[in-house]
Parts: structure tokens; sequence; C-alpha cells
């Protein structure tokens, strides 16, 4: 199992709608999330910081299910203006305690 964590930072004007929307997720969304073999995922916004976290059991693989279905090309653009920077996977775990 992978564990994946991502760090994007918001526009501090679009920190409401950007949580409304999530609070909304497209049933679509969830879908492809899931089959992209995504689980246990959490957004947390402190601020202007979101973090992301879930977990997976091939990550490739799981990139390249995200990258190719169209709607995520589509939940891009419903979430245009949202961030200021985009968001950036961290690969330095370095404690885990199960």
């Amino acid at each position: 199992m992978r564990r994946v964590l991502w760090i994007g930072q918001l526009d501090p004007g679009h920190i409401e709608e950007y949580t409304k929307k999530h609070r909304e997720i497209w049933p679509e969304m969830v879908a492809m999330i899931k089959e992209a073999g995504i689980r246990n995922y959490s957004i947390f916004v402190d601020g202007v910081t979101v973090v992301g976290y879930y977990e997976c059991d091939d990550f490739a693989k799981t990139q390249r299910h995200q990258e190719v279905a169209p709607i995520t090309s589509e939940w891009a653009k419903h979430m245009d203006g949202c961030f200021t920077l985009t968001p950036r996977i961290v690969n330095n775990e370095v404690m885990y305690i199960s």
C-alpha cells in the first residue's frame, strides 16, 4: 500500500468556493477516484493551504487512470481559479506508525 500526500495553495478569495465544491463533489468524480484504486481520501484546508491524503496499491497505475479519465479535465475546469499554486505530490515519507 502506498500513502500519498499532496499540498496546494488556494486563492484567498476562493477558499469557500473550493470547500463548497468538495462538499458537493460530483458522483462521477467519486466513481473515478474509486476506479483509480484510491481509498481513505481526505482533504484538509487550513487558511490558504490545502492538503490531501489518500492510499492506493499502485501509485503509477492510479496516476495514469486519473490522467486519462475524462472527468478529471472536467473537474479541473470546475475548480479553475481556486488554486494559486498547483498541488504537488510529497514523496518523502519519513515516519509511519500503524
